[in-house]
């Protein structure tokens, strides 16, 4: 009876776990959540600005295709079934991929770099293509009409063959592309890519577009057999405008300032004992504006602050910036009264042309491949450009350093144009 529990334990056990065991993932499907996640990386350091991580993402996304495309026979084998070398290479793609993911890449030479080496050693077929890299890595968003020349470089042995031509589908459109084995091109109108969703007014972003590459394999190495490899790329675009442009203008102000004065401590005149008893008549007191400002005409007056006995105040002038009142003090004997002496100050309003500096400042929207006048003079004006890869610049008149804008003088007034797209190169 207690083997027959023994058994019936195994029995259900056995049953519990392969009831409730997950059958190992397939190749096919481990690279299609593998590329998805990629997909959800790039989306991510998109939103985020990373621009970096974009370009990384590219390379990553090469390398998966190409190993799609080498290990097509074994899609369906089970990740378990697959050889040192394949679960190798398989680790070192989603290693790539976190990085993309979790925001941690250094360097796109580096990970292109090693992307190279993982693609190098990949098993492809005899005859079969493969994708190096491709060029552009970012196209610039306008209304004006060229050509983007996507140049794909690899090995494409039937590329020249009339019936083997590669083509580019960007949306519902497709171009056919023509070269060599070495190097493919395709010329796309920037209006087909500018149609498609993915571009951003003020960040990075990219597109997604679909490089198919026929080519001859053989079935038991003898009968010719065509076949399609496909690869999806990323395309980076830059923001549709090149950047924050502000303009700040220097305007040149008078504010008239106006000031009372009074002269501290007071002036003293005296015919007492303490000024020699002796008559003072008509002694002129003068005073001064502050160096820089104008004596208001008429407004200056004099005031005793303490006096006795005989003693008589005078207006003179308020001409060639200064006031000046004459005082007259006079000395009695013992029998005439008190002396004259007294305290007195002068006080007069003074004014000042103050020159001072107000700053406006003005948003300058503006596209690829386009101008702006800047219509004040030399010296009126500053223009501060924050780029969309984050350098920083002034501009205070001519200047063509910069690879984005430049400033041009036409006249008496100067000029903004950014960079023609179709010329632009950026990384």
């Amino acid at each position: 009876m207690k083997k027959s529990k023994f058994v019936l334990t195994i029995i259900l056990v056995l049953c519990f776990t392969k009831g409730f065991s997950q059958d190992p993932i397939v190749l096919g499907a481990a690279l299609t959540q593998l590329s998805d996640q990629l997909k959800q990386a790039i989306e991510a350091a998109k939103n985020a600005g990373l621009n970096l991580e974009i370009e990384a993402g590219r390379e990553v996304a090469i390398s998966i295709e190409n190993f799609k495309n080498a290990y097509t026979s074994s899609l369906n084998l089970t990740m378990d079934k697959l050889d040192h070398m394949a679960t190798k290479q398989f680790e070192s793609l989603k290693s790539f991929t976190n990085q993309i993911k979790d925001q941690t890449v250094t360097s796109v030479n580096d990970i292109t770099e090693r992307t190279q080496q993982l693609i190098d050693a990949l098993p492809f077929r005899s005859h079969q293509p493969h994708l190096r890299s491709f060029t552009p890595s970012y196209i610039v968003p306008t209304t004006h009409n060229y050509d983007v020349t996507v140049v794909c470089k690899g090995n494409f042995e039937k590329a020249g063959s009339p019936d083997y031509k590669p083509t580019l589908k960007i949306g519902s459109h497709i171009y056919g592309g023509g070269g060599g084995n070495q190097s493919i091109e395709f010329h796309v109108p920037v209006s087909v890519f500018m149609a498609e969703k993915g571009i951003e007014k003020n960040n990075f972003g990219y597109l997604i577009c679909e490089l198919s590459i026929p080519w001859n394999d053989k079935v038991f190495m003898i009968f010719p057999s065509k076949k399609i490899d496909k690869y999806n790329l990323y395309i980076g675009t830059l923001p549709k405008q090149p950047g924050q442009l502000t303009l700040v203008r220097t305007i040149n102000t008078i504010i008239r300032k106006d000031s009372v004065v009074t002269n501290n401590p007071a002036f003293r005149q005296s015919s007492c004992s303490d000024g020699g008893n002796n008559d003072k008549p008509d002694v002129p007191w003068a005073v001064s504006p502050t160096p820089g400002w104008t004596i208001v005409p008429g407004s200056s007056s004099i005031r005793v602050v303490d006096g006795q006995g005989d003693y008589g105040l005078r207006f003179v002038s308020d001409a060639g910036n200064k006031v000046q009142y004459n005082v007259s003090t006079f000395h009695h004997g013992i029998t005439g009264g008190p002396s004259g002496c007294l305290n007195f100050t002068i006080t007069f309003r003074e004014t000042v042309d103050d020159k001072q500096q107000i700053f406006s400042t003005q948003a300058y929207n503006i596209d690829w491949g386009d101008s702006k006048t800047i219509d004040y003079a030399e010296g009126e004006w500053k223009m501060i450009y924050k780029a969309f890869d984050g350098s920083s610049n002034e501009f205070a008149g001519v200047d063509n350093t910069n690879p984005f804008i430049q400033i041009i003088k036409t006249g008496m007034t100067y000029k903004l144009i950014t960079a023609n797209p179709s010329t632009l190169s950026w990384h």
